[in-house]
């Protein structure tokens, strides 16, 4: 579960400062594996607000967040870094350069995911479909009384 502060409220941490109150949600379970795993934390995929906006409004710091366990946790860390620092050409360089062992795991993983991926990549588009559609419907802020 998120932390409590000593007045019993739900808090957040965004860039390092600490947002307590009734509005933080709390789940039982990992938004990822759906397991009750110990201590749950939001996890935010993008920081998408300086720290002034959110002191105004610290309910921005929900956006673009998950709460998670500390496996799944720690796995989206890794997956935000990756897609943050880019360069997906480097990965089967990268790959190379691990000891044999670790090397096989790491594609014998990757190659297990690859259909999964697909489908999720699949599901993305479909859904970045529907919101273009839908925002094409809406009307041009110049068309509006």
């Amino acid at each position: 579960m998120p932390k409590f502060d000593k007045e019993n409220k739900r808090c957040i941490h965004y860039h390092k400062m600490r947002f307590c109150g009734d509005w933080v949600p709390i789940k039982k379970l990992c938004d990822i594996c759906k397991r009750a795993m110990g201590h749950l934390a939001f996890h935010h995929w993008i920081y998408a607000f300086r720290t002034e906006t959110v002191i105004k409004n610290p309910k921005l710091a929900l956006l673009n967040s998950i709460i998670a366990c500390f496996p799944c946790h720690r796995q989206a860390d890794a997956l935000r870094e990756l897609h943050d620092v880019g360069h997906w050409e480097r990965i089967p360089e990268l790959v190379r350069s691990m000891p044999i062992k670790m090397r096989m795991d790491v594609c014998n993983g990757l190659l297990t995911l690859v259909p999964k991926l697909r489908t999720v990549f699949n599901e993305a588009l479909a859904e970045a479909e529907r919101i273009e559609k839908a925002e094409k419907s809406l009307p041009h802020p110049k068309e509006m009384p």
